[in-house]
């Protein structure tokens, strides 16, 4: 009877480690991916609860816009935060998910292409997203 027991927990610990690495595998697969998207950034003074009430309103107001049709990449122009991505309306090109921060990356491989994120709030502030496209890496040769 004891022999049963403790093959019957060897066998539960064996399929929940199965489990386990293969979700594991399957977000490693995922991550492999580059993802374009775009984003507006609202930073606001993070360490003042009024300010970061304030920026948190204002990008909610900027997603119910974009929502109701305005052009995101008009509005991330205008409003974004991010001095290098907002002249291009947001767009930050192709990347690896691991180039991104974890928590914006993780938002933006949930979305299908032409979805907008809820609000993301990272370490930078508050951001919209928006995916634009998926796409397996460009394989680099052994030799170059």
């Amino acid at each position: 009877m004891k022999r049963n027991l403790i093959l019957v927990g060897v066998i539960a610990v064996i399929f929940v480690l199965s489990i386990v690495m293969s979700t594991r595998q399957a977000q490693v697969q995922q991550r492999k991916i580059e993802v374009r998207v775009r984003h507006i950034l609202i930073a606001g003074d993070r360490t003042d609860p009024v300010k970061r009430a304030q920026a948190l309103e204002k990008i909610g107001e900027i997603r119910e816009r974009i929502l109701a049709g305005e052009s995101f990449a008009e509005l991330a122009k205008k409003y974004s935060e991010d001095p290098s991505s907002a002249p291009m309306g947001g767009d930050l090109g192709f990347l690896e998910p691991d180039q991104l921060d974890e928590t914006f990356g993780d938002a933006a491989l949930k979305l299908k292409v032409g979805e907008l994120s809820d609000i993301v709030e990272t370490a930078q502030g508050y951001h919209i997203i928006q995916m634009l496209g998926k796409k397996e890496p460009i394989k680099k040769s052994a030799g170059r």
